[in-house]
């Protein structure tokens, strides 16, 4: 039987209190029908981004809400980690460098030859896996409807 938004608000927020990080602040709330559950890094000093995904109604009023809930945080929490990369060893191969001795010659790269955050390859990667998250996330929404 379908509950109403404010019910499967106060579920997933029971939910929440018993999930404790040393680096994240968990918080969820209403978005229509369903709920929006909000990732944040607690350090605010680290400039990396919130974090948001929602919860279909049809999930929020399954019999087995606790482990699909489960489930999809742990999905989001894999998904916001990985998204907060600043460089990947693919950073390197998209900037061409040649190892330590081309990293010397390079304002692009750091001490050890890998592309720095800075070079415009990096860039243009990170903000392809975001998009891909994006996208998964979306193709994943689309999937619970």
């Amino acid at each position: 039987m379908p509950q109403a938004p404010h019910l499967r608000l106060d579920r997933v927020l029971a939910q929440l209190r018993l999930y404790e990080h040393p680096l994240l602040n968990f918080t969820a709330r209403a978005k229509g029908e369903g709920v929006e559950i909000i990732i944040r890094f607690k350090d605010e000093s680290v400039p990396v981004h919130t974090y948001y995904f929602d919860l279909h109604p049809r999930d929020l009023d399954d019999s087995q809400f606790e482990w699909s809930f489960q489930r999809q945080l742990y999905d989001a929490l894999h998904d916001y980690f990985v998204e907060m990369f600043i460089r990947t060893p693919q950073d390197r191969a998209d900037c061409h460098r040649k190892g330590p001795v081309a990293a010397a010659d390079s304002q692009e790269t750091d001490h050890v030859g890998t592309a720095a955050p800075g070079c415009p390859a990096a860039q243009g990667y990170r903000a392809a896996m975001r998009q891909s998250s994006v996208l998964y996330n979306s193709k994943r929404k689309l999937i619970n409807l």
